[in-house]
């Protein structure tokens, strides 16, 4: 693998998803322990999703952190964001 592999995870259990070598959008890819499956194009949906979730509570825990440390600032964080998807990327 290059420098700029990634491998797709299933989330809860960590284990590489199986699937076609050069999959297209429409390909299925399931995690063979327990049975997640969904198309390349969803999973990566998916991802890009919760990444930007990620960033956004990490954008709102900072503005927290400067509010709390601020005399004339105030924060109060809204309704926290639902939590991880079934996928992610494990970088190389």
């Amino acid at each position: 693998m290059n420098e700029d592999s990634a491998q797709l995870i299933c989330a809860p259990c960590e284990r590489p998803l199986d699937g076609p070598s050069n999959p297209d959008a429409d390909s299925m890819l399931s995690c063979s322990a327990c049975g997640a499956s969904e198309t390349l194009q969803n999973i990566v949906r998916e991802i890009q999703e919760d990444a930007l979730k990620e960033s956004f509570q990490g954008f709102r825990n900072g503005l927290a952190r400067t509010a709390r440390n601020s005399k004339h600032l105030s924060f109060k964080p809204g309704k926290p964001l639902k939590g991880a998807g079934r996928f992610k990327i494990r970088r190389y």
